[in-house]
């Protein structure tokens, strides 16, 4: 399809656009775009939104591919969780699921890029992340510190917590014993911004266990 091939640049594109392109119905557009999704030509990334083929060949390696797709998904979010502390190696399974935070409402996207999970977070504590540039789009991803801290946010506190002899990390089966002071710092520094006497506890445990 000629018109995909004047797209094939871009990282994601709409239905508008190609109904432009085309100078056809939307009907006609949609059911051109389907075809050529059950083609394998072009993938859809949420609806009304799409990507060549060739644009995914072509960058699905680099690093920032995955945080390009996150935000396209759902914008203004930022790459966090299981899915940094993985590239950090903190985690000692594979992760496939691509864990993100959002000032929007949790929600789970599933597509042929891969599947997104998103976090509601307070605007407080929507911070301490990097951003680079890919394709045009400026993509989002959480400092290890950050990644950390979130994980836990997320998630209900641990019961073990009450035993004082339980070891968090260990639970978890996280690699964190070669974290560097500053990366410490940074994580207690966020701990103690949130206000969040969960997180203290948990901060409490770090230090203690493994950070003595």
């Amino acid at each position: 399809m000629k018109s995909l091939e004047q797209l094939a640049h871009l990282p994601y594109f709409t239905i508008q656009a190609v109904n432009q392109l085309i100078s056809g119905s939307m009907a006609s557009t949609r059911l051109l775009l389907s075809r050529q999704e059950e083609l394998g030509k072009v993938l859809r990334i949420k609806r009304g939104y799409y990507m060549t083929r060739e644009f995914w060949l072509q960058n699905k390696n680099s690093l920032d591919f995955t945080a390009m797709v996150a935000v396209i998904v759902q914008p203004h979010s930022y790459l966090t969780g299981v899915w940094v502390l993985q590239k950090y190696g903190v985690m000692t399974e594979g992760i496939y699921l691509v864990t993100a935070a959002s000032l929007k409402h949790t929600r789970s996207v599933s597509n042929k890029l891969g599947n997104f999970h998103y976090f509601h977070i307070q605007e407080k504590l929507f911070n301490s992340y990097t951003e680079t540039n890919f394709s045009g789009i400026t993509c989002k991803e959480a400092t290890a510190p950050k990644a950390l801290f979130d994980f836990f946010y997320f998630r209900s506190e641990h019961p073990g917590l009450k035993n004082k002899d339980f070891d968090l990390a260990e639970d978890e089966r996280l690699n964190l014993e070669e974290w560097d002071k500053t990366m410490k710092a940074e994580f207690f520094r966020l701990t103690e911004e949130s206000g969040s006497p969960k997180m203290e506890r948990i901060a409490d445990n770090l230090k203690e266990k493994i950070w003595a």
